[in-house]
């Protein structure tokens, strides 16, 4: 066989797969946060809005594997580093098609804070499997620096 031409291969196909690490890892999904913070008079700051995006831009559409059907939406607020709060976990749907969105504008509870706070947003097909979440942190010096940027 030393001799022998080979032809040049070039095509390869996925025969098998797991849908769970596909989702987590693989899947093909943007997804945006935004944070909407106010200041109080005592210097200290209130989370006032949540807003979130997560478009399915893959070929295969996303649906739950647990029994009762529901992708979920999870919403985790964490201020000053310590304290956590459940700031949204809902139903949003059963399935999310290909090419098709999921936009939450949420502002329900309002979380102090003095030096930070993050907010952590991910859809979950099952409790322990997260599609692509996302991480967002505002520190003081932060919104310091905007409020900087944007004075006259």
């Amino acid at each position: 066989f030393s001799d022998y031409q080979f032809p040049d291969y070039y095509e390869s196909h996925l025969l098998s797969g797991y849908w769970k690490i596909y989702y987590t890892h693989y899947l093909n999904f943007t997804n945006s946060i935004d944070i909407g913070i106010e200041q109080k008079k005592n210097g200290e700051y209130l989370l006032k809005q949540v807003n979130v995006s997560f478009t399915n831009l893959d070929f295969v559409p996303v649906y739950s594997g647990d029994y009762d059907g529901e992708i979920r939406l999870k919403i985790i607020v964490i201020s000053d580093g310590e304290r956590e709060t459940n700031y949204y976990d809902r139903a949003i749907g059963k399935i999310l098609e290909p090419g098709k969105s999921i936009k939450r504008s949420l502002d329900h509870k309002e979380i102090g804070f003095a030096d930070n706070i993050s907010v952590r947003a991910a859809l979950y097909a099952e409790e322990e499997v997260e599609i692509k979440p996302i991480q967002k942190t505002i520190t003081k010096n932060d919104l310091l620096e905007l409020n900087k940027s944007s004075a006259p």
